[in-house]
């Protein structure tokens, strides 16, 4: 919803007295912070949940036991550290991909 917030403290004179916190670690919001319109974003990242839930399945599928919860780390992205999502911020930029090579080698492929 930043896309409307923004515009609408522009035209009430609220730009920078009312601060701006989202979830989801849409690009467009990250770049809103590293422009100084949004203060933080929770982000998560696409593909990393993508890996928890196929080994999820995966475990189901083999009759094994299966993790309660997917286990995936929030990301808090703020002006010290928006530019790591890119300029401009792309999806699943900034997380890290160690989560990648830790699948590999649980899952026998490394």
């Amino acid at each position: 919803m930043a896309q409307f917030v923004v515009p609408a403290l522009r035209l009430t004179g609220k730009a920078g007295k009312v601060k701006i916190a989202t979830f989801n670690g849409t690009p467009f919001v990250l770049d809103y912070i590293q422009q100084g319109l949004v203060d933080i974003d929770i982000g998560e990242s696409l593909d990393w949940i993508a890996y928890a839930t196929i080994d999820g399945h995966l475990r189901d599928l083999c009759g094994l036991k299966s993790p309660a919860a997917l286990n995936v780390p929030l990301y808090i992205f703020d002006k010290t550290n928006a530019k790591d999502a890119g300029t401009p911020a792309s999806f699943d930029t900034g997380y890290g991909d160690s989560y990648k090579s830790g699948f590999r080698k649980l899952w026998g492929l490394e």
